[in-house]
C-alpha cells in the first residue's frame, strides 16, 4: 500500500532546488546521513516527527510533501472524493484529534478501529492522546480503516484555502509554478474531476500536522 519512494523524491526535489546536500539536510534535521538517504530513496518507513524535522529544514509544511507536484484540481478532487464525515465546525484540529473525530462520527470504538486497521488498542490510544510518534505506515492503515484518504484525514478540520496556500508555498520552495490559476473559489466545490487514476496514487504519503507548524512535538498536540 505504501509508496515511500513518492515523497522521498519530492524531498529530493525540494533539497536540490535549495542547493542543499543530503548531508546538510540530514545534519540540520538531526538525522544520520544513512537514515536521510533511505528516506529520500524510498527505502524506509519513517515517522511524522522525522518528516516534520525535514520539512522544517526545507522551510515547508510537512503535509504538502506528498502532493505539491499535483495540480490544485487534483488535490481538491482527492479531498472531495468522499463525503464530509463529521460536520465539525470550529478551530482546526491536529491529525490525531481528527482520528478521534472521524472514529466517533462512524460510531467506532477504539477496539473496532484497532481490529480494522491492525493497530493495537494501546498504540491507537497513545496516538489519539498525542503521546505516540506515529509512523507513516501506521497512519496509512488507520486512514484506510476509516475509508478516508490520508490527506483528508489530516486536514479534515482545516480550511481548504489554507492548505492550498501552503501547497503553493512548497511549490515555490521547489522552484515550481504555483499553478494558482487552477485554484479559484469555484474549484473548492468542484467534485466533477476524473478520479480513478488519481485514487490509484493514494498510496503516497499525505500526513502532517494541521495549522501547518513546520515542526510539531507531542506537547503541542
Amino acid at each position: 500500500m505504501e509508496n515511500f519512494e513518492g515523497y522521498g523524491k519530492n524531498i529530493a526535489r525540494l533539497r536540490r532546488a535549495q542547493k542543499l546536500s543530503q548531508r546538510e539536510v540530514a545534519s540540520r534535521s538531526l538525522l544520520s546521513i544513512n537514515h536521510f538517504q533511505n528516506i529520500e530513496y524510498g527505502h524506509t518507513n519513517t515517522t511524522m516527527e522525522t518528516l516534520g524535522r525535514i520539512a522544517k529544514t526545507l522551510g515547508v509544511n510537512p503535509l504538502t510533501l506528498g502532493v505539491f507536484p499535483w495540480t490544485d484540481k487534483q488535490i481538491l478532487a482527492l479531498l472531495h472524493c468522499v463525503p464530509e464525515p463529521t460536520g465539525y465546525i470550529g478551530e482546526p484540529l491536529n491529525p490525531f484529534q481528527n482520528i478521534v473525530l472521524v472514529r466517533k462520527a462512524y460510531d467506532l470504538t477504539q477496539r473496532k478501529l484497532s481490529f480494522r486497521s491492525g493497530v493495537s488498542v494501546a498504540t491507537l490510544r497513545n496516538i489519539e492522546h498525542g503521546v505516540a510518534n506515529i509512523s507513516v505506515s501506521t497512519l496509512l492503515r488507520i486512514a484506510e480503516a476509516l475509508a478516508i484518504p490520508t490527506l483528508k484525514l489530516c486536514i479534515l478540520t482545516t480550511p481548504e484555502e489554507e492548505f492550498i496556500a501552503a501547497v503553493h508555498e512548497t511549490r515555490r520552495a521547489a522552484g515550481l509554478s504555483t499553478n494558482a490559476q487552477l485554484f479559484g473559489k469555484d474549484d473548492l466545490y468542484d467534485q466533477r474531476a476524473n478520479l480513478p487514476s488519481l485514487l490509484k496514487r493514494e498510496s503516497h504519503f499525505y500526513a502532517g500536522p494541521t495549522r501547518f507548524p513546520f515542526f510539531f512535538s507531542h506537547a503541542q498536540l
